[in-house]
């Protein structure tokens, strides 16, 4: 019995720890320039926690006097936890989710140490990194027009197109992109996670070229790099640049307005936010009834779209938390914010936001957090 009130008591106070550690990290660091203090952080917080489980285990197998605190303030911490994934679940349950399959393996193992390689190999299996989703969810406007029933907008984002991930499976992704024949494709930031390779970025992402409508925005990594770059990248796959600014995208009598806010990377001024609302009620003005689209790069920038009186929003930057622990949801979520917006469908007041796991990865583990096609579908019912 004492073995077992061990084992417990330390994993609680694991849970405390680590639970605290993740959020100073998301609430202080996640939007900061990458830095030996955020890695750190990142690469310890899990080893952190298993340590103090370890000792507080000890301590209380040892049985030598120990604050009972971290425990309690861990079961605290689950019970919360657990009820906010649910609730995640419970949510998400009217996104409808499809596996595609790869043709193969989107890892570059020539790009890792021998140790590295065998690692990835032997754990591919649990790696959803190794599976593409696609997930779709069908938007009921009021009002819609004839016209846009059944308008279908694709939001691609966190390409990180980095030497980790083979061009084939870049490739893969935009053939099924492409393949869905969506109305309007929505880029959602971070191409590239080294300036270095927004050459790599350029011939990786042509295909997107071949759409008539993409609209996009910049992420923190674009920012972090080579911005000015990024616009001639997105020059020359055919897509739109969006900064602070509205764009009308009319089919038939029907229209749809796109807001797309780079805050808080490019700050969002009560002068740039009363010319966004002009542009947003000029478009307006032609079509009463066009529903107003929020594309951002992270959610933190939910506040802003709705703000300026978006309906719907999409943004990416989390990865879904990209590795995401049973029972306890997200660990990293690189964002001050709810979990609720974290990854999946959620709500900022009247307005439905979507939040996407990406495509790419600072580096090609994912668990319990596949890469994401997200198709969202217009009706008026």
């Amino acid at each position: 019995m004492l073995i077992l009130s061990a084992i417990v008591e330390g994993f609680l106070a694991g849970v405390c720890l680590g639970t605290l550690i993740t959020w100073m990290y998301n609430r202080f660091l996640a939007d900061l320039r990458e830095s030996l203090v955020k890695k750190a952080v990142a690469l310890l917080t899990l080893p952190l926690a298993a340590l103090a489980g370890i000792s507080h285990a000890g301590a209380v197998f040892a049985d030598v006097p120990h604050l009972e605190f971290p425990a309690i303030l861990g079961a605290v911490f689950l019970l919360i936890k657990c009820w906010s994934v649910a609730r995640r679940y419970l949510l998400n349950r009217r996104l409808d989710r499809t596996w595609i399959e790869l043709g193969a393996s989107p890892i570059n193992f020539e790009h890792f140490p021998s140790l590295v390689r065998v690692l990835l190999r032997t754990f591919a299996w649990f790696n959803d990194v190794n599976r593409l989703q696609l997930v779709r969810r069908r938007i009921v406007h009021e009002g819609l027009h004839p016209d846009l029933e059944g308008y279908r907008i694709l939001f691609l984002t966190d390409f990180h197109v980095h030497p980790t991930l083979t061009k084939d499976y870049y490739r893969e992704v935009l053939e099924h992109s492409l393949a869905l024949k969506p109305d309007l494709v929505l880029l959602g930031g971070d191409y590239v996670s080294r300036g270095r390779h927004i050459e790599l970025a350029g011939q990786t992402l042509t295909p997107l070229s071949t759409h008539p409508n993409v609209l996009a925005v910049r992420g923190n990594h674009d920012f972090w790099t080579r911005p000015l770059a990024h616009e001639e990248l997105l020059e020359k796959i055919g897509a739109r640049l969006m900064t602070n600014e509205a764009e009308l995208i009319e089919r038939g009598g029907g229209a749809v307005i796109v807001a797309g806010i780079e805050a808080p990377y490019i700050p969002l001024t009560k002068l740039g936010r009363d010319r966004l609302e002009h542009q947003i009620n000029a478009a307006k003005e032609l079509h009463p009834s066009a529903p107003v689209i929020g594309l951002v790069h992270t959610p933190m920038a939910y506040r802003h779209a709705a703000e300026t009186g978006c309906a719907i929003a999409v943004a990416g930057h989390t990865h879904g938390g990209q590795i995401r622990i049973p029972f306890f949801g997200t660990t990293v979520a690189s964002c001050a914010t709810r979990e609720q917006r974290v990854w999946g469908e959620g709500r900022f007041g009247r307005m439905v936001t979507v939040t996407s796991n990406g495509i790419g990865a600072f580096f090609p583990i994912r668990l319990m957090c596949p890469p994401q096609l997200v198709e969202l579908t217009l009706s008026a019912k």
